[in-house]
């Protein structure tokens, strides 16, 4: 009996964990803007999900997917915290709409990742709002390699 109950809350721990997990198409399009991702105006809105951990791990599979047209793999050299100019950081509410205690403020940042073609020395600039979702697209300029499964 033990057993059984044993077996039972760890298969419902792994599927629970399993049901969690972001899953992400990567059919990703060329971005029509040309600023797409190179200005904090026009970021790469990955948006977010449950965990702050899932968004860190979706934004560097997207940069290990990233290529230079020559097929050249970029390599993050840097990450930075920037102020959004369009949103404005919202204060997350609690009971009864209220403001809540200790809450983080979310929105009103971007991450901003330096990044270098492998066998360059040329550099460029990548925005990302976690905060916010929409259709991902690549940047002009750059490839993307889908990552295996």
């Amino acid at each position: 009996m033990r057993r059984a109950l044993g077996l039972l809350i760890v298969s419902g721990v792994i599927v629970g964990c399993a049901a969690q997990a972001v899953n992400m198409s990567w059919d990703l399009r060329p971005a029509t803007r040309s600023n797409y991702g190179y200005t904090a105006e026009d970021p790469i809105r990955i948006g977010y999900y449950k965990d702050f951990r899932e968004n860190i791990s979706l934004c560097n599979s997207y940069l290990a997917s990233l290529r230079t047209t020559d097929q050249r793999p970029m390599q993050v050299v840097g990450r930075a915290s920037v102020d959004d100019p369009v949103n404005e950081p919202k204060e997350p509410k609690g009971f009864l709409g209220l403001p809540k205690r200790g809450g983080l403020p979310t929105g009103g940042i971007l991450d901003e990742y330096l990044l270098v073609p492998v066998g360059t020395t040329d550099t460029l600039r990548l925005y990302f709002d976690v905060y916010h979702k929409d259709s991902l697209q690549v940047p002009k300029g750059l490839s993307f390699t889908p990552p295996s499964k």
